[in-house]
């Protein structure tokens, strides 16, 4: 922006002078005013081209923060899931080990009354 408020600048000035110049000294600043024109014309098209990115630079950044909004809320629901998940966990886990406890139980159980009915049978076939 400064370097277009300072051309402009520069074609006013040459622009005031041309009026007290000869004419060659006037096709020579005529030329100058033309090239800052042109220089004008690109720095202006520079500018817009510039806006435009930014703007779409602003855009891509709004929805990235869009983006990691809902990247936080489902990391925090998956949190929650895996809390949730590890209680009932525990849960489990004291489940099945009682339950093994029981079967261990159960089996020696079943061992004494296999061989309480072996005996029998052994005395069964004896008589």
């Amino acid at each position: 922006r400064p370097r277009l408020d300072r051309l402009k600048q520069q074609h006013d000035e040459a622009t005031s002078t041309t009026a007290t110049l000869g004419g060659c000294e006037k096709d020579q600043l005529k030329a100058q005013v033309s090239k800052l024109e042109g220089d004008n014309q690109k720095l202006v098209h520079q500018l817009a081209g510039l806006e435009t990115t930014a703007s779409r630079a602003e855009e891509r950044r709004r929805k990235a923060e869009q983006d990691l909004d809902r990247l936080k809320q489902q990391y925090d629901g998956a949190m929650s899931i895996i809390e949730t998940l590890n209680v009932q966990n525990a849960s489990l886990v004291k489940e099945i080990t009682e339950t093994k406890q029981k079967l261990g139980a159960n089996s020696a159980e079943l061992k004494r009354v296999n061989r309480q009915l072996t005996d029998a049978n052994s005395m069964i076939e004896k008589k």
